[in-house]
């Protein structure tokens, strides 16, 4: 089962869920985008130190805001905010999605920032390896030589572990746009 398919099941046994948990589970089952986000805001409001509650309202800021007049900005700096104020967060993975919004935002400061948090870790050197070029290439610092190394990352598959989701990123840079400039 998907991970939406088994919402429903956990709401079955929402007496026994502690809260927020249940609420934050009803919250992603709401089928009304702007009654889903006033659901995350005030959860995240309210559990502020909460990094589920956090999270989540950042991520349905950043992915699904736009869709109903929320700016990508709202989203990015949901997650900066939760980085920087709850622990227990996945950082890494919370600070690609500010480096994702930063670069889609053209905000370079905010994306330099961001790949300096998520390189601290050094838990993912191809990755990083591939953020990096991917954010000078995306804002001209390395001209020519960083989008043929991105370039070439992206067409040979043996020299990533999991090219799709390198692929994936590769659209969020605006990559073939890139490439024609």
């Amino acid at each position: 089962e998907s991970y939406a398919e088994e919402l429903p099941h956990l709401l079955e046994g929402r007496a026994r869920l502690p809260e927020p948990v249940g609420a934050l589970i009803e919250a992603q089952m709401e089928p009304d985008l702007s009654a889903r986000l006033a659901r995350f805001d005030s959860l995240a409001a309210t559990n502020a130190g909460f990094a589920p509650a956090r999270l989540l309202h950042a991520n349905e800021l950043f992915h699904r805001g736009p869709l109903i007049g929320h700016p990508l900005s709202e989203g990015v700096h949901a997650f900066v905010a939760a980085a920087e104020e709850v622990p227990g967060l996945d950082h890494r993975t919370t600070w690609e999605q500010v480096l994702w919004g930063a670069i889609r935002m053209g905000d370079e400061p905010l994306a330099d920032r961001a790949w300096q948090r998520i390189t601290a870790s050094g838990s993912n050197p191809d990755r990083d390896r591939f953020l990096g070029l991917a954010l000078r290439a995306r804002f001209g610092r390395s001209g020519t030589m960083s989008r043929l190394i991105l370039m070439r990352l992206l067409a040979r598959d043996e020299q990533l572990e999991d090219i799709g989701r390198y692929l994936r990123l590769g659209h969020l840079f605006d990559i073939p746009d890139m490439v024609r400039q």
